[in-house]
């Protein structure tokens, strides 16, 4: 009754409708889905690894794409590096789409549009859904982004530091941190990359990143 509760009241308070794939999902394989937020419809992609199903729960990593991109783009770039390490270590990936490719990272950032756009809230909700869906384990989810999308994984790791074990920052400029917000989450945050298209070829950039989740994995 708790959870059918926390359901109802799940969907009541953030207008969410999403449109997934219910049946038996496959390993190795791209799925497409949205979430209806505050009347906005979310767009995201995921990747499920090869062994799906064979833990009773998995890792979350979630994916940023940099500015003026999408989620479908980053994955074009750098998806099949990204899938060899999912399929070794049975981590779901998720691509979300940021609205007109901008993230809106930072709160004083893009004022007219600030209000109507919360994605602070659909990658909270993103969360929620993966972790009601799939059953994802809770003391493993990450977010990692791309310039705009690593500005938009440091303001996680202080807006919902409860939700994320790790973030990391590429190519971002350091204008949200820890130390401003006093969270716990531990935080990448690199410049050695000075582009997406720089980090997403660079084999040992992906390899970087993915070992510091591992790194960081909460027994």
């Amino acid at each position: 009754m708790k959870v059918l509760f926390f359901i109802v009241f799940f969907l009541l308070c953030y207008n969410l409708t999403a449109h997934s794939q219910n049946d038996v999902l496959k390993g190795k394989v791209y799925y497409s889905s949205n979430l209806n937020i505050d009347g906005i419809d979310r767009y995201f992609t995921y990747y499920i690894p090869l062994h799906f199903g064979e833990k009773d729960k998995n890792p979350l990593v979630i994916l940023l794409h940099g500015l003026d991109e999408s989620g479908q783009q980053l994955i074009k770039r750098s998806g099949g590096p990204f899938a060899v390490k999912a399929d070794s270590s049975d981590y779901i990936i998720v691509y979300p789409d940021a609205i007109e490719g901008h993230w809106h990272a930072l709160k004083n950032e893009y004022a007219t549009t600030k209000d109507s756009v919360n994605d602070v809230t659909f990658i909270s909700i993103l969360i929620e859904y993966f972790t009601l869906q799939y059953g994802i384990d809770t003391k493993r989810i990450y977010a990692a982004g791309l310039n705009n999308g690593g500005k938009m994984a440091l303001r996680l790791s202080c807006d919902i530091p409860y939700k994320i074990t790790a973030v990391a920052a590429i190519a971002a400029a350091d204008t949200i941190t820890t130390t401003k917000c006093g969270n716990s989450v531990s935080v990448m945050n690199t410049e050695k990359y000075l582009s997406q298209k720089t980090f997403s070829s660079d084999p040992s950039a992906i390899n970087e990143l993915w070992n510091f989740f591992l790194s960081k994995e909460k027994k």
